[in-house]
């Protein structure tokens, strides 16, 4: 379908103010240059045009010579028009320009009935007297909103690329399809004036010698640096010279009004200057090991819709606003922009494996304004930067919508990483910056260097690769967990130990580092026998059989793996009857049946270790088997031996809820409890309670559902109910004979299955009476962050497995183990399923002074976290006691995010069965008390005096526990002193 094309010509200097353009001229818009084929014939506004009163403009007599005759406003009552309708031909191009002088500051307008509307549309129809266009089902408005200053003449254009299709079925008389195109004038400000010398010119568009220009700029530069300015060169330079002169002379005779002539002509000119910059270095944008982080569409593609400061995508780093592309626009298909930010943004290419060295970065980029109605103004003059390494040099102020072109030659100095690209300092108001054309280039031996460094390390993958494989393979040697099968290994060090001595030494060194000797085609071969895996039939197989050393060693780790899989079966079915045994819930038991048991499972094992060999494997394996199935027979008869522990919580959500009435008023609910399965605990003990809830729908007891804390049947396979996570807090009380003692046990176990929260919390907390947290954890699934976690046992607001590795412990990973599906796209049926549900297993030993924390998740495997001591609970200066008295899980889930999913809690109350205190016991320190004499008193607000002033942090004198020391702390320590809570 063809288009009607009304083109901006404002805010380019190459567009005179007073400009009457004649047939065969030049205009150059922000986008492009066209030439004038035809102007059209329109009367002076007065003359010929719908007025909607004779008294809104009175004629305006130029009295000096940089004024124009025109018509005055007299008023700019609502509703005040004049207007045209100009008819336009179907498929053609027009600029319309108009001079207006204001009689104050300010802007024209587009809005229906607005002061100062300047208005203009196309339409099918002739529109002269409507007001607006609305009406029409092909209207399209075309005009923009213009500045303008007190008293002086602006010139006005718009731009715009209609889409529709005017008369595209014409009547049979109209032979020529046209339209219209409807200028309008309402509500003038008083004695503003409108010149007469309207004019709209039918234009076609050439090509935009401005981009030429530019180009030839950058290719003289180019040609007179001496980076590739050298003697070796001069021949290219001498080419490049004549095809500038061509460029030059092409764009002055009217050569390039034909785009695809000056195409050509610049493409030449291009493969000139590269050829010139080829000869003293390498456009790493051509090879192919480099692509995938220069060729700026593809790291585009995966930005479409905005990343985030500090991303990194395919080697790009973009740092400050939040980037994107825009696809499909003419300059942005290849390019990213920086978008609605007025902070300094960074986009850069990083590559720690390229070498220092001498190398040359170019990019073009422009920047922009956001006008009303997300209109891009190309006004914005702002300085933008590039670097190289720690080199960085300013690229002088850009301005307008053309790109220009900057390239920096600097060095990458040892030791230095790669790291090349433009800074943008931003606009206070928001700005737009565009980069796109990124060329990266090395000088002298840097392509060489890169190429080795490219080819070894894939080279020495494989390589090391080798290395532990057959490190793995020699351990087996005799080792009694390999007792069947030890043939293969002579066998597989005589077959490739020959090929793995060849480079041992000889290409590489003890180290693993590149000796030099190897050419690049010996690397790349010996790599690629190592990395594919033919059939018998592949005419390729029999270089793969005598060279393919690294798959050779696995293949026979792999199998005398499987072959001896037997006793590591045993080894775990021993693990796990000891488990059973050890668990404290199991302590009534009759041990001596698993102990006899495991006994003499060991004892079996250790023999097949110490004495099997290939002759008596299938005895071995079948007594293997049997102590196997005599483990399992020993688990269930201990089990049936236990005097059982049961819980005094237990709630598994498929009772539903039942609402709690007012007493005196048995119409209003006050809230809503879920029951557990036990029947002895005390009233209103034992219940689930939720704060904030509303809007229930409880229709019967079949069909309950309270759609803001649980889902009756979530699970269709058996209609098990689950309940549904919310930010309205879900509560166990305990009830006060429940409550643990300095030689009980309290353990918690449940089922979890994360959602995907939108950047949010999920907590769960072990409390006391207070409110106060003894134990818990709160994880942002969304990111995979942890808030905290009492069973890593460590403070802090990142308090996660590698703190408490750190600080010697194993912990409980909840970031590795509790993860699981859950993005937004998925349904919540989809997010509860048996591989995402992670089973919670959480003690606090009162006698051990320790807690523990266990995850099985069914997809991710076991976390055995170990004991560990209590430190958080002793230590924290505002905790007013350690004793568990109510579980609490909510969940301050995001806008479309989805919800977690809990399940069968269990709360368990037993004797520990520790002989003593695992970890010795923190003082607990009295809040307040920060130089731990026992006393809050003046001396205290002194030593947090002391601490501010040193920088120090003292988890004493964060009194007020915001994880900082200040003015607020020694508030706290006042109000404690005044009695003040």
């Amino acid at each position: 379908m063809k288009k009607l094309l009304l083109l901006l010509c404002a805010f380019f200097s190459v567009v005179s103010i007073n400009a009457q353009y004649n047939v065969n001229d030049y205009i150059y818009t922000t986008t492009a240059k066209y030439k004038v084929t035809k102007i059209l014939s329109i009367p002076s506004p007065g003359t010929d045009w719908h007025n909607y009163s004779s008294e809104i403009f009175s004629p305006f007599i130029a009295d000096t010579e940089e004024d124009y005759n025109g018509i005055m406003s007299t008023r700019s009552d609502e509703g005040d028009f004049i207007s045209y309708a100009l008819p336009i031909v179907y498929g053609k191009s027009y600029i319309i320009s108009l001079k207006y002088k204001a009689i104050s500051d300010g802007s024209t307008s587009i809005t229906n009935g607005a002061l100062n509307q300047i208005d203009a549309w196309i339409s099918s129809q002739d529109d002269q007297g409507a007001r607006v266009g609305l009406n029409n089902i092909d209207y399209s408005q075309v005009a923009a909103t213009t500045t303008v200053i007190a008293n002086e003449w602006t010139n006005i254009s718009w731009a715009f690329t209609d889409t529709l299709a005017v008369n595209a079925t014409p009547e049979e008389e109209n032979k020529e399809p046209g339209g219209f195109l409807n200028i309008l004038f309402s509500r003038i400000t008083t004695e503003s004036i409108i010149a007469s010398d309207i004019q709209v010119a039918e234009v076609i568009q050439v090509y935009d010698t401005r981009i030429s220009d530019a180009y030839i700029l950058f290719a003289k530069q180019i040609m007179n640096d001496p980076n590739f300015n050298t003697e070796s060169a001069a021949e290219a330079r001498a080419t490049l010279e004549e095809d500038i002169a061509a460029v030059e002379a092409a764009s002055i005779d009217g050569t390039f009004d034909d785009q695809t002539a000056a195409e050509e002509y610049i493409a030449t000119l291009q493969e000139s200057v590269n050829e010139f910059m080829n000869f003293t270095s390498t456009d790493f944008t051509k090879e192919d090991y480099f692509r995938y982080i220069t060729d700026i569409s593809v790291v585009a593609k995966y930005i479409r819709t905005g990343i985030a400061d500090g991303a990194t995508i395919g080697g790009f780093l973009f740092k400050g606003p939040n980037w994107s592309h825009s696809e499909g626009a003419p300059y942005w298909s290849k390019g990213i922009h920086g978008g609605y930010s007025d902070s300094a943004g960074t986009i850069s290419l990083t590559n720690a494996n390229f070498p220092a060295g001498k190398y040359f970065f170019s990019v073009e980029v422009r920047n922009a304004v956001y006008a009303s109605g997300y209109i891009r103004q190309y006004t914005l003059e702002n300085e933008v930067k590039m670097f190289i390494g720690n080199d960085t040099i300013s690229c002088g102020m850009i301005k307008g919508e053309q790109f220009v072109k900057f390239y920096h030659i600097a060095e990458i100095k040892e030791g230095e990483t790669f790291d090349v690209g433009v800074w943008y300092p931003g606009y206070t108001s928001g700005s737009i910056f565009d980069a796109m054309h990124f060329e990266i280039r090395g000088f002298g031996d840097i392509a060489q260097r890169l190429e080795r460094q490219t080819i070894w390390n894939s080279f020495s993958t494989q390589w090391n690769e080798a290395v532990k494989q057959r490190q793995a393979l020699l351990e087996k040697v005799g080792s009694n967990d390999y007792p069947w099968e030890q043939d293969t290994i002579q066998h597989t060090l005589n077959k490739w130990d020959p090929l793995y001595n060849a480079v041992q030494n000889v290409w590489v060194d003890e180290n693993g580092n590149d000796l030099g000797t190897a050419t690049n085609a010996e690397l790349e071969e010996w790599a690629i026998h190592q990395g594919f895996y033919p059939e018998e039939e592949d005419p390729d197989y029999n270089l793969y059989s005598q060279y393919a050393l690294v798959r050779g060693y696995q293949y026979t780790n792999a199998y005398l793996e499987s072959e001896n899989h037997a006793l590591v079966s045993l080894s775990e079915a021993i693990a796990e009857s000891e488990s059973i045994r050890d668990d404290d819930l199991n302590s009534t038991g009759n041990k001596d049946i698993i102990n006899n048991a495991v006994d003499k499972a060991k004892e079996v094992l250790d023999d097949i270790k110490n004495n099997s060999n290939d002759s008596r494997r299938e005895s071995d394996e079948s007594a293997i088997d049997e102590q196997i199935e005599l483990l399992k027979e020993a688990n269930s008869k201990f089990l049936a031996s236990i005097e059982k522990t049961s819980p005094f919580i237990d709630i598994e959500f498929s009772g539903g809820f039942t609402t709690i009435l007012e007493e005196e008023d048995s119409t209003q609910v006050i809230g809503y409890v879920i029951n557990g399965q036990s029947d002895f605990y005390p009233q209103g003990k034992g219940q689930m309670t939720f704060n904030g809830v509303s809007s229930v729908s409880n229709d019967n007891q079949e069909d309950s559902k309270l759609f803001q804390i649980g889902f009756q049947g979530m699970f269709d396979t058996d209609s098990e109910a689950t309940l549904r996570v919310g930010n309205s807090a879900a509560t166990v009380e305990f009830g006060e004979e429940n409550l643990p003692t300095d030689e009980d046990v309290i353990r918690a176990q449940f089922d979890l299955w994360f959602g995907n929260l939108s950047g949010k919390y999920l907590t769960v907390e072990l409390q006391n009476a207070a409110g106060e947290r003894v134990a818990g954890f709160s994880i942002n699934r969304y990111k995979g962050i942890v808030a905290y976690n009492d069973f890593n046992n460590q403070t802090g607001a990142w308090n996660d497995i590698t703190e408490s590795k750190e600080n010697g412990g194993t912990g409980m990973d909840i970031k590795r183990y509790s993860t699981g599906l859950g993005s937004s796209s998925v349904s919540n049926a989809a997010i509860c399923v048996e591989n995402n549900r992670s089973s919670f297993d959480l003690i606090i030993d009162y006698k051990a002074n320790a807690i523990k924390g266990t995850i099985v998740n069914s997809k991710n495997g076991t976390c055995n976290g170990e004991f560990m001591p209590m430190t958080d609970v002793y230590s924290n200066p505002n905790l007013t006691d350690n004793k568990v008295s109510k579980f609490v899980i909510k969940s301050d889930y995001g806008t479309g995010a989805r919800r977690c999913w809990f399940d069968n809690l269990q709360i368990f109350k037993y004797p520990s069965q520790a002989e003593e205190a695992l970890f010795e016991k923190v003082e607990h320190s009295i809040p307040g008390d920060v130089n731990k004499d026992k006393n809050v008193d003046i001396s205290d607000i002194v030593a947090v005096i002391n601490l501010i002033a040193a920088g120090e942090f003292q988890i004493e004198g964060d009194v007020n526990m915001d994880q900082k020391i200040d003015i607020s702390d020694i508030v706290a320590i006042i109000n404690i002193i005044a009695g003040v809570n």
